[in-house]
């Protein structure tokens, strides 16, 4: 479980200080009564001014508590990274929102009317295979481009494209491949080049199998008693969607860069920020 909270303020004058106290009283109360465990962060002018962690980040083969620094899977927030990555293409001109998706694969159901925009804001019609029946037998195992690829060919639309919004892994898997595409490049190194590198966040790459030896974190299920480990998704699947791991001071550093400019133009980020049945572009 991972929660990040980012707090911009120019002046003392235009945001109330910030209760750090009230919050961590808030949080541990929470994490008394095995309502939560995850690391936070609260950035105001660019500075931590909180930044704490609460819980276990692995139970087996021992305990080891959560700590400041503890890099966690951060799931869908991927989806932003390679979002940025996409508007990024489009600036350098090396794609159009407008293209669409048979001009990279064809064969794909309703590629030659799903275009990259329609990707970025769920609005393809691709069914999310993450809620195929069989999703549970074969998330653990690891799958080649290829195989998600041909699991993906097989998928048929749910609506057709621009219809309306559902949220879609499958979206953002291809959007991760395209990158990959167009730079001729993986996935990880363009992430390094064009966002962690650039930004200082070490703790934030492409991930693989969890390993305690690196202060990366288990993901914890609640069952009803006690927190236990999760199954470990192997990171091959959800690509551009969900493989990316960090840390909330990495994540919440990365947002402020984003909204301050550092990563894509104004324009870009309005059109990142155009909401349409409740989502945006990531």
């Amino acid at each position: 479980m991972l929660l990040f909270i980012s707090l911009y303020a120019a002046s003392a004058q235009q945001v109330q200080e910030f209760d750090t106290a009230k919050l961590d009283d808030y949080l541990q109360v929470l994490h008394d009564n095995d309502k939560f465990m995850g690391s936070v962060t609260v950035l105001k002018n660019g500075e931590a001014i909180f930044n704490k962690a609460y819980g276990l980040s692995h139970k087996q083969p021992r305990q080891v508590a959560a700590e400041k620094q503890t890099i966690y899977r951060i799931g869908s927030i991927t989806k932003l990274f390679t979002s940025v990555m996409i508007m990024q293409l489009a600036e350098e001109n090396q794609l159009a929102l407008s293209q669409t998706l048979d001009q990279y694969y064809p064969q794909v159901a309703g590629a030659d009317s799903i275009t990259i925009r329609h990707l970025l804001a769920h609005r393809s019609g691709l069914f999310n295979f993450t809620n195929r029946e069989d999703y549970q037998e074969w998330m653990t195992e690891q799958r080649s481009r290829e195989q998600m690829l041909d699991m993906i060919r097989s998928l048929e639309l749910e609506f057709e494209p621009g219809e309306k919004t559902s949220y879609s892994n499958t979206n953002y898997v291809l959007l991760g491949y395209i990158i990959e595409d167009i730079t001729g490049d993986s996935y990880a190194s363009q992430l390094q080049k064009r966002i962690a590198q650039p930004l200082g966040l070490t703790g934030t790459y492409y991930g693989d199998g969890i390993e305690l030896a690196d202060n990366e974190a288990a993901s914890f299920n609640w069952n009803g008693t006690t927190w236990e480990e999760a199954s470990e998704t192997d990171m091959s699947i959800p690509h551009g969607a969900g493989a990316i791991v960090s840390t909330p001071k990495n994540l919440t550093t990365f947002i402020r860069a984003l909204f301050r400019g550092r990563l894509v133009s104004e324009q870009s980020l309005d059109r990142m920020t155009d909401i349409e049945q409740q989502l945006g572009l990531e």
